[in-house]
């Protein structure tokens, strides 16, 4: 059906179609470009794929288009280009064909964890398109990821561009303040930011759940000391339970707040395990702390491009010494910045270029 429909329908210059996650958010780079490009210039027609439609949404409920519907494809096939994250022409397994539309992605963020064909529970559908998608431009951040990127897509090998993400080219003053009574954090306490990755055997088997920090089971003078002097933002991935194990008065689950710079700029510390999160973080020179319980049974079941111990920042196998760095030690921010020099080492003008190759391509 989708060969059939792409020799009729007409591709029209004015369209271009987003996603964000896989349809399950409208944030990240796509959601920078979409900004900026309607500031620029509004006779775009901006369309939005989605997992569910909804008008409170911030996008007009006649640009969101319900993901893996027939909608989905016309307008695919209708755009003239296509921006994501992740993918956005996978539909029931079957890829829509780019022909000479313009695919440009930004990706997720700096690989720590395997992706594509090293991936141990991908679905076929999903490792044919790993091998095979044609992107136009994708947006890499240095020599490290690109060459990784290189070999996750090897279809488009030759269009990887160190660019930069529009989603750390932003960097907004926000009023730091405004956020925490926005969110809800008490007077007085630091912020830890909380966001660990999903793990594949839960998602793709659901064999059991992702552990929480288990603040229940630390000593009660430990726990005293965390919930008088420290707040927790909890931020799940969107593959993963939207809910820690152990929330309290001293934890707020910010999983579906809409803008992860905030939770960046608002919070003092970040504590993650495998995401890429920490790379983003490292921009802000702020400290972070590696809670990797499950470190042996992560590598056997997705693996790691690095060795955690390599970045030089704290690595911790149990709650108990998590919360005693936290709460006893000063966390120094010398290795962060080195991580930050190592992974962003080229100037960011990911927007800009990307905003000249719409412009070339729509002409209107």
């Amino acid at each position: 059906m989708v060969i059939t429909l792409n020799q009729f329908i007409k591709i029209d210059k004015s369209y271009v179609v987003f996603n964000s996650f896989y349809g399950k958010r409208i944030d990240d780079s796509p959601r920078i470009i979409y900004e900026k490009l309607k500031e620029k210039k509004n006779n775009l027609k901006c369309y939005w794929v989605v997992s569910r439609r909804d008008k409170n949404l911030e996008i007009p409920y006649a640009y969101q288009v319900k993901k893996d519907s027939l909608k989905h494809i016309f307008i695919l096939l209708k755009s003239n280009i296509w921006i994501s994250n992740s993918n956005i022409d996978l539909i029931h397994g079957v890829m829509v064909p780019k022909g000479n539309r313009i695919y440009i992605n930004t990706w997720h963020g700096i690989p720590f964890k395997f992706l594509g064909e090293l991936e141990k529970f991908i679905s076929k559908d999903d490792r044919n398109w790993f091998k095979n998608v044609k992107f136009d431009y994708f947006c890499a951040c240095s020599e490290y990821d690109r060459s990784i990127f290189k070999k996750v897509f090897p279809s488009s090998s030759g269009n990887i561009v160190t660019w930069g993400l529009p989603r750390d080219e932003i960097k907004k003053e926000f009023n730091k303040e405004a956020l925490r009574k926005k969110i809800g954090i008490p007077d007085g306490r630091r912020v830890v930011l909380y966001a660990p990755t999903f793990r594949d055997a839960v998602f793709y088997e659901r064999k059991s759940k992702i552990n929480g920090l288990g603040i229940s089971e630390l000593p009660k003078w430990m726990q005293y000391r965390l919930e008088n002097k420290f707040f927790i933002l909890y931020r799940g991935h969107y593959n993963s339970p939207s809910t820690a194990d152990d929330m309290g008065n001293y934890m707020a689950n910010v999983t579906s707040y809409p803008n992860i710079d905030e939770l960046m700029c608002v919070s003092d510390v970040l504590i993650t395990d495998y995401s890429s999160i920490l790379f983003d973080f490292s921009l802000l020179e702020k400290p972070i702390i590696l809670f990797q319980y499950d470190l042996g049974i992560y590598m056997r079941d997705r693996g790691l491009y690095l060795n955690p111990s390599s970045l030089g920042i704290p690595v911790f196998f149990t709650s108990q010494e998590v919360f005693e760095k936290l709460i006893t030690s000063n966390l120094e921010t010398e290795s962060v910045s080195k991580i930050k020099e190592k992974f962003f080492p080229e100037n960011n003008c990911s927007i800009e270029k990307i905003l000249n190759v719409i412009e070339m391509e729509t002409s209107i």
